[in-house]
């Protein structure tokens, strides 16, 4: 099997790199442009090093090229879709597009399968990725698998809902006893998938017939709420959880970060996946790495790279004045 990989180095993407470039059945060629290729064995693909929005590199290289599969993990934009549906007509038996469920209607709908109505409001990452999943589904004769994530993280990216420029800041917060602001009541239930388990069920299907012109949800269905989610990170840092929780409608008129689309168009809503259909092609899976788990390997990740321990200094002011200001608001609120 020949495998075309665009991009391949990202947090979801690695693991999924990984598997099918050690794949002795599958001569794989990674489209990058050549940044963090220490995260995979650059020997054992084929490294055509350049931006993929080079039509006249790409019209070249592709001249006389064809694949079985080509993935691509970097378009966000339906013009993106396009531009690969020019570059490989013709030149592939699938392609597979890496959407995302913030393109469904979560306003409505709690329990979510590839049925689920698309249309969310307010997120305009989901809008634009849904439009490229129209794109592909109005093309004729372009073989297209469309995957949808959840909230996929690895050892070096663990999940949380309000944070500035990185998540360390919010463990940090946690395990010194400070308060940290959580969204409305803490229980919308939210899914987490590593993406070491993303990637072994992801896998199956690359150069699958039975994929062809599906869609595929791809995410740990285990049910999980953010208190959980921090209540587990309190007892690994040895850490005392005090949530703030103020209400996503207040959260969402942030200046200074996009609360609007991170928790109003996506982590507000609770979510509960079914997944059969993925696993009607993976009948014996079992998802390794849980909450404990991922907990785990962020922590003994981060004590292997303290240099990545950084506080976000901006993000710790923001938070303490966004406490203060709402329990004041709170106090002086008189029914």
């Amino acid at each position: 099997m020949k495998g075309c990989i665009i991009g391949g180095t990202g947090t979801l993407s690695t693991p999924i790199t990984n598997i099918l470039i050690n794949n002795e059945n599958i001569d794989c060629t990674l489209i990058n442009r050549g940044k963090s290729l220490e995260k995979i064995d650059a020997s054992k693909v084929t490294l055509w090093k350049t931006d993929i929005n080079d039509k006249k590199k790409m019209m070249d290289y592709l001249e006389n090229a064809s694949f079985d599969v080509v993935i691509n993990f970097i378009n966000y934009h339906p013009d993106e879709v396009k531009r690969d549906i020019r570059y490989f007509k013709d030149k592939t038996k699938q392609y597979i597009f890496i959407s995302t469920n913030v393109v469904l209607n979560h306003h409505e709908h709690c329990e979510i399968s590839e049925n689920t109505e698309i249309g969310n409001r307010i997120s305009a990452y989901g809008q634009n990725k849904a439009a490229c999943e129209k794109v592909l589904r109005d093309t004729k004769d372009f073989p297209y698998t469309i995957v949808r994530p959840s909230h996929t993280y690895s050892d070096d990216r663990f999940p949380v809902s309000i944070k500035g420029k990185n998540t360390w800041t919010v463990f940090e917060r946690i395990a010194g006893g400070k308060e940290i602001i959580v969204q409305d009541h803490g229980q919308s239930i939210w899914p987490i998938t590593h993406a070491d388990d993303f990637a072994r069920l992801f896998v199956s299907l690359v150069g699958n017939e039975k994929a062809l012109y599906e869609t595929y949800h791809i995410m740990n269905p285990k049910p999980l709420t953010w208190d959980m989610i921090y209540q587990e990170i309190a007892r690994q840092t040895k850490g005392t959880y005090r949530p703030v929780y103020i209400p996503t409608s207040i959260l969402e008129k942030s200046e200074k970060y996009n609360f609007k689309e991170a928790i109003a168009g996506d982590k507000a809503f609770s979510n509960i996946f079914n997944i059969d259909k993925i696993l009607s092609l993976n009948p014996n899976f079992e998802f390794e790495v849980d909450l404990k788990e991922g907990v785990k390997r962020f922590l003994s990740y981060m004590d292997s790279n303290p240099s990545l321990k950084n506080e976000d200094s901006d993000f710790n002011v923001w938070s303490d004045e966004t406490i203060k200001n709402y329990k004041n608001l709170i106090s002086n609120f008189i029914l």
